[in-house]
């Protein structure tokens, strides 16, 4: 969301001012440190608890008013929102506000537009520019996760995950292969570990590393797997993609593509991923499915060969014995 794609503690230093430049009353208290979030504690939580960090996940209600008026709120959901801290997938006050907040608490929070939704407002409820009053309830969170906890939590979403595929629950699996796609990373980052000096340290680190992306993209074949079960080719295809961007020789994703190249009888593009599969994955069964793949592709081809030598024949055929009986 570009709007939130600024800091806006460096656009508020920037500004110089703030829109609430006071405490709407005596037990408001300011939160940023730049007077664009200003919190009031309504109800207390576990104040013996840790609070959330830049990427946990968060679950919230919240109802976000302009001038006393609610105009957005979990309530017409029914269930609370995910919100990841320091993601920028929600508005600033929220993502820093949450991260205040302890288990079960209750709070609203007065926020400058820029920490809300500046230029753009929410229409048609409220203008660009403007002030809003965000009231939340921190239901429950989890993380944030050591780089070896984010392989074990994302694992457990994804055999969650897996569960739900196995019920048919197709739309509810995608939620958990997400989940687990959002601790780790969507795409494989290169390690930078040049720094550490420590050989035993390194080869962990890299240990971690690999097994994140082991898991990241297992994830990605099931969320691909999902898509086709839901007839939805085209995001199934977009994930085969992805996951071929990031490990060139994966043997599902190049099948899949292979599969779809053939319906649509780009024989030779279907040969052509299976020729990757076929020369960088010697696994007995692996090439014994492309063979027969193979196989089945040119018995295909084949038979399109045989009916169109007999399209033909039978066309020039028919044609020249209507010639003859017409000229008779």
């Amino acid at each position: 969301m570009e709007q939130w794609a600024v800091d806006p503690h460096m656009e508020m230093a920037k500004r110089g001012w703030s829109m609430v430049k006071e405490a709407p009353d005596e037990d408001y208290v300011d939160v940023s440190g730049c007077q664009g979030i200003w919190k009031k504690v309504l109800e207390k939580g576990d104040d013996g608890a840790k609070r959330p960090k830049e990427g946990s996940f968060c679950e919230i209600e919240y109802w976000y008013r302009y001038k006393g008026e609610v105009f957005d709120t979990t309530d017409k959901e029914g269930f609370p929102l995910e919100i990841i801290p320091g993601s920028g997938m929600s508005t600033a006050g929220m993502e820093e506000g949450v991260s205040t907040m302890a288990l079960g608490e209750r709070a609203t929070f007065t926020l400058d537009p820029l920490f809300a939704f500046k230029e753009n407002g929410y229409p048609p409820s409220v203008p660009e520019w403007a002030v809003v009053e965000l009231e939340m309830k921190l239901v429950g969170f989890m993380g944030p996760w050591t780089q070896e906890e984010k392989v074990v939590a994302a694992g457990e979403f994804k055999a969650a995950g897996n569960e739900l595929f196995k019920a048919k629950e197709f739309k509810e699996g995608l939620k958990k292969y997400n989940k687990a796609l959002d601790i780790l990373g969507r795409r494989r980052r290169k390690p930078t570990f040049d720094h550490v000096q420590d050989p035993e340290k390194k080869a962990r680190m890299l240990d971690v590393e690999e097994r994140q992306h082991v898991t990241r993209v297992h994830v990605l074949q099931n969320i691909m797997q999902c898509w086709l079960k839901m007839g939805n080719m085209q995001r199934c295809l977009e994930y085969a993609d992805n996951i071929i961007r990031q490990d060139p020789y994966n043997v599902k994703a190049h099948f899949r593509k292979a599969q779809h190249e053939a319906s649509k009888h780009n024989y030779y593009t279907a040969r052509d991923f299976l020729n990757v599969i076929q020369e960088h994955n010697q696994d007995p069964q692996v090439q014994k499915d492309v063979a027969n793949e193979l196989k089945r592709i040119a018995a295909i081809e084949a038979e399109m060969k045989r009916r169109e030598k007999d399209v033909a024949r039978k066309a020039f055929g028919g044609g020249e014995a209507g010639v003859a009986e017409s000229a008779a």
